[in-house]
């Protein structure tokens, strides 16, 4: 008896930490991005940027950042699970064509530091 409760208190702590960490996470992901485009913003190489792959790689993962938060809160707090699962999926496909355009729309010379 007394395994299984800690063991059930076990299990959601470490819940309430996981889904702490993954909104961390996330946070930390979007403030790491936008430092790179405020440093993109203070060079002189702002007049290339859209064949630069690293600022559409930045673009996607900007984005699913974002968004993911209040697909996990809204998974979290509704019943309704297949809702964070349409956003998760939709996330990915932006994410995706993101990368994708990054790799057909730069050139190589834009890319190297």
């Amino acid at each position: 008896m007394f395994t299984h409760t800690a063991r059930r208190t076990f299990a959601s702590y470490t819940t309430i930490i996981f889904k702490d960490v993954i909104v961390l996470g996330k946070l930390l992901i979007a403030v790491f991005v936008l430092m790179y485009y405020s440093e993109i913003l203070n060079s002189n190489s702002i007049i290339n940027l859209k064949n630069s792959m690293y600022l559409w790689i930045s673009i996607g993962v900007f984005i699913y950042a974002i968004g993911f938060i209040p697909a996990y809160f809204m998974a979290d707090y509704t019943a309704y699970i297949g809702m964070f699962r349409y956003m998760a999926f939709t996330l990915n496909i932006i994410t995706s064509l993101c990368f994708i355009a990054g790799f057909l729309i730069s050139k190589r010379e834009y890319n190297i530091n």
